[in-house]
C-alpha cells in the first residue's frame, strides 16, 4: 500500500506515515550497553522491570541527534551508590522500514500497530497504565509496534507522587500531557527485533 492509500484506510496523517516510512532509526545506550547489543542482538525484554511509556521492549528514534540527546540525560550510577553526568555513551544505527513492515505488500495486518502523533489525554492515559500496570509485561497492551510521542522528562516523579497520593489521577494525567520534541518507537515482538540490522555504532564522549 502507498503513504496515501494507508492514510485513507487508517486516519494515520501523511506526515506520520512518512516518518514511519524510514530506513534508518537509532538507539541511545552506554558502551557497555552497544557492545552487548552488538553481540546478541537487541532484545524485546530490553527494559524489563522499567516505568516506560509503552512498557517494556525496545525502543528506538527517528535520528541520531534525538538518541543522543535522550541517552547524554540519564545520569550514571556509581560503585559508590551515586548519581553522576554521564560522560560517554554510544548510538547504535539500525536498518528497518516500519512502513514496509505494517503496511507493505503481504504484511498487512500481520503486526498490530498503534500511533500517538501528539500528548493528548489519550496518550497520558495509555503512558500512565504502562507506568503503573505494566512494568513487567505483567498488563501487556498487545501492539507489537508503537510510534509516538514521549511523556515529559519527570513522568517517574508523576508516578511517584500519584502512588504517595500527592497527586489525584487527573492532575497525574495532565502533567503527561506536557509535550515536548522527542518521538519514539517502540516494538515488543523479539521477532521484529531479530530484523533490525546494525549498520553503525558510534561512540561519543561528552565535552569537557
Amino acid at each position: 500500500m502507498t503513504v496515501e492509500e494507508v492514510n485513507k484506510a487508517t486516519g494515520i496523517s501523511i506526515k506520520e506515515l512518512n516518518r514511519l516510512n524510514c530506513d534508518l532509526w537509532y538507539h541511545g545506550t552506554s558502551p557497555d550497553g552497544a557492545e552487548n547489543i552488538r553481540e546478541n542482538g537487541p532484545q524485546a525484554g530490553f527494559n524489563i522491570g522499567n516505568m516506560l511509556d509503552f512498557g517494556a521492549g525496545f525502543y528506538l528514534t527517528d535520528t541520531k541527534e534525538r538518541a543522543e540527546s535522550y541517552i547524554s540525560r540519564i545520569p550514571v550510577l556509581t560503585k559508590e551508590m551515586r548519581f553522576e553526568k554521564r560522560k560517554e555513551w554510544s548510538v547504535i544505527e539500525f536498518r528497518l522500514n516500519p512502513f514496509e513492515l505494517l503496511f507493505g505488500e503481504g504484511n498487512e495486518g500481520k503486526y498490530t500497530y498503534k500511533n500517538f502523533p501528539k500528548h493528548d489525554e489519550e496518550f497520558a492515559k495509555f503512558a500512565f497504565y504502562n507506568r503503573l500496570s505494566n512494568v513487567y509485561r505483567e498488563n501487556h497492551h498487545g501492539y507489537d509496534i508503537i510510534w509516538g510521542v514521549m511523556s515529559d522528562n519527570l513522568p517517574d516523579q508523576v508516578i511517584y507522587d500519584y502512588t504517595e497520593g500527592l497527586l489525584t489521577y487527573e492532575e497525574a494525567i495532565e502533567k503527561l500531557q506536557k509535550p515536548n520534541s522527542m518521538k519514539q518507537l517502540y516494538i515488543s515482538r523479539q521477532e521484529i527485533c531479530d530484523m533490525l540490522e546494525i549498520t553503525d555504532i558510534i561512540q561519543i564522549v561528552a565535552r569537557s
